[in-house]
C-alpha cells in the first residue's frame, strides 16, 4: 500500500483491489472487473479437462491437435469482455 499525501488517497496494490479509498473510507464498494468472474472461470476449465478425459481416443485427438482449445478460449474471453463493457455502473 501507498499514501499519496497530495491526494490525500490510500492506493493499494493489484492483489487487492486496483482502486484509490478515502483515508476514513475502507472500500469504495465496487470490485476490480474479473473478481465476480474467477471462480466459474476454475469451474469451466477443470470441467473441460474432465470432459476431455471422458472422450474416446479420437475425440481427445481433435482436443488436442486441432485449434479447437483456443478458438473457445477466444470466444469466452471476448464473451467476459463485452459483458464487462456493457455493465450499468451502480447507481448513485
Amino acid at each position: 500500500m501507498s499514501f499519496s499525501p497530495r491526494t490525500g488517497l490510500i492506493y493499494t496494490g493489484m492483489a487487492y483491489v486496483a482502486a484509490a479509498h478515502d483515508l476514513v473510507e475502507p472500500s469504495n464498494g465496487l470490485r476490480a472487473t474479473g473478481e465476480y468472474m474467477t471462480g466459474a472461470v476454475v469451474a469451466v476449465v477443470l470441467g473441460a479437462a474432465v470432459l476431455t478425459s471422458m472422450l474416446p481416443r479420437g475425440g481427445q485427438e481433435v482436443v488436442f491437435r486441432t485449434p479447437l482449445a483456443i478458438v473457445v478460449l477466444i470466444i469466452g474471453t471476448v464473451l467476459m469482455l463485452v459483458r464487462a463493457a456493457r455493465r450499468n455502473p451502480p447507481p448513485e
